[in-house]
């Protein structure tokens, strides 16, 4: 579930002025930081991510951060709506600007992979690069002693919504 694939998105923006691609390894934390910057309004202070203006500026070569994560901390076993956040059910990629490890509590796998290969069993690093891999794994394991067990509040979609949500594909019949 955390392949490329699936949580590469690319963020686009456009000023009509200037073009400029830059690779780097961002968060969607960074996107509500990033248009308070650009319209000149003070991003909120318990927001946890930073403006990517002078990265896409050219001021500063990355992010001021060492890793970004991208996780799912419950099964999705309740026809889509998701589940119980629970430390024991989480999956998560630690991506840094050249590897990226995918912590894998429900199938208990991990694996390590650099960022400009694709990710198959093949180019799997975790027991080539042990140092890399010790140094992700805590920094997982970090992030899961930080997350707290809930139970999640469900409602009921009314049926036109859920009609509308299962056309997405996004919840069963």
């Amino acid at each position: 579930k955390l392949y490329n694939e699936l949580i590469h998105v690319p963020f686009v923006l456009r000023d009509g002025n200037h073009q400029r691609s830059i690779d780097t390894v961002a968060s969607h934390i960074d996107i509500g930081p990033t248009i308070c910057d650009w319209f000149g309004v003070e991003s909120a202070a318990d927001w946890r991510g930073g403006s990517l203006l002078p990265v896409i500026g050219g001021q500063q070569e990355q992010p001021e951060r060492e890793y970004v994560f991208s996780e799912l901390s419950h099964r999705s076993i309740n026809d889509g709506y998701g589940g119980d956040i629970k430390p024991e059910e989480m999956v998560l990629a630690v991506i840094t600007n050249e590897w990226k490890l995918i912590y894998n509590n429900q199938k208990d796998s991990t694996e390590l992979y650099r960022l400009d290969e694709t990710e198959t069993s093949a180019n799997d690093q975790f027991n080539t690069e042990p140092e890399v891999t010790e140094e992700l794994v805590a920094v997982a394991q970090q992030r899961e002693n930080s997350i707290t067990t809930r139970t999640a509040n469900r409602q009921e979609f009314p049926d036109e919504v859920r009609t509308r949500l299962h056309e997405l594909g996004y919840v069963g019949e």
